[in-house]
């Protein structure tokens, strides 16, 4: 498999100028190569037959690895909000994450950066989510009731429940409906029974839409996952893909530093 997060740091690099002082790009950058450090063992060609030759140790291992991928994505995000939000003309103050960066920009629509936003708005929403989901079953689990964990496996992709609650039926049959529908045009096998399952394959299976640019179908998949608010912890390969993706397109909102040092940089450096 293909380094994870090249192209967020192929986007920084013609961003960082070689002025003393630049602290917000150095720690990007730090912050990028811990994410994938953190992303790398989440990588996987087959989930079944990793828990199965791993058994419990796997399922501890993942779990753990799965928090911290998902606390450094929200930290990456924030620091990348911050950079865009200083060199921005005329700047931003006081943004500390994405967040804060989309707070102020709209209450600025004539601000240059609403514009440049808004045509990554699919990269941005989907950072957006994955950090809703940091925040519920990473940051806050105690408080938001995410206690219970347990596992549920697809070949291509593993979601852990973190919660006690059921969801709602309506949600449920919403997501069978769209998996059926999913199966059929994809020849996709994946499950429809179950409460959680349903919405736990629907999630794994967005992301492949929308690596796949399939974006109407990706939206309908995200409405529900999203009204259904449970907060599966999800690990899936396009995942990790969509999430450089958008990281690296939130970076290339940053103008590019005329004569970089490390312009002509990738990274496989």
């Amino acid at each position: 498999m293909a380094e994870p997060f090249e192209r967020s740091i192929s986007a920084l690099f013609p961003r960082v100028s070689d002025r003393a002082g630049e602290d917000v790009e150095n720690a990007l950058l730090n912050s990028i190569l811990s994410l994938q450090a953190a992303a790398r063992p989440l990588l996987h060609q087959n989930y079944v037959a990793a828990y199965e030759a791993g058994g419990a140790e796997f399922y501890v291992r993942f779990d753990s690895n799965a928090s911290s991928f998902y606390a450094q994505l929200h930290s990456t995000c924030a620091l990348a909000a911050a950079l865009v939000a200083s060199r921005a003309i005329p700047s931003l103050t006081g943004v500390v994450s994405l967040h804060a960066l989309e707070t102020a920009v709209n209450q600025r629509p004539a601000h240059p950066l609403a514009a440049e936003l808004r045509t990554r708005r699919a990269e941005i929403s989907l950072l957006r989510w994955l950090g809703r989901v940091r925040n519920q079953v990473v940051q806050h689990r105690v408080k938001s009731g995410s206690l219970r964990a347990s596992a549920i496996l697809a070949n291509d992709g593993i979601a852990f429940v973190r919660t006690s609650a059921t969801p709602d039926s309506a949600q449920v049959r919403n997501a069978r409906s769209l998996l059926t529908g999913f199966n059929r045009k994809y020849g996709n096998t994946s499950p429809t029974a179950g409460t959680h399952e349903p919405l736990a394959y629907l999630d794994i299976a967005s992301h492949f839409l929308f690596e796949w640019g399939e974006f109407g179908h990706f939206n309908s998949a995200r409405r529900v996952v999203e009204q259904a608010a449970v907060f599966h912890l999800t690990v899936t390969p396009p995942l990790i893909r969509n999430a450089d993706t958008a990281l690296a397109a939130l970076i290339a909102v940053t103008p590019v530093i005329p004569g970089a040092p490390f312009a002509n940089r990738t990274g496989h450096e």
